[in-house]
């Protein structure tokens, strides 16, 4: 069931809402982005938990769009931690 590219799905996915977690400000944002986490972890685990106790025959379409969607709200927190950062840190740089 814990499969190396769940425990590496996972990583990822919190390593990404923390790098944006930490570049917002405020309670709110932080907030926001601590549930969709949650809701996207959840998600994912739920998936893979369903495919193990089933017994499926076929391929489980549900699990792979949960991974995609999972992999998609990864790279979008990635790239905003990233632009954040650059935001936040440009008006640093000017003497």
């Amino acid at each position: 069931m814990w499969d190396g590219m769940l425990i590496t799905t996972i990583a990822l996915l919190g390593a990404s809402f923390l790098a944006l977690g930490a570049r917002m400000t405020g309670r709110t944002g932080r907030t926001v982005v601590a549930i969709a986490f949650a809701a996207l972890a959840f998600l994912l685990l739920y998936s893979q938990y369903d495919d193990w106790k089933g017994e499926y025959e076929d391929a489980n379409i549900g699990l792979g769009l949960a991974y995609m969607l999972v992999w998609g709200a990864t790279a979008v927190a990635i790239v905003g931690a990233v632009i954040g950062g650059g935001v936040k840190g440009a008006g640093k740089r000017r003497p």
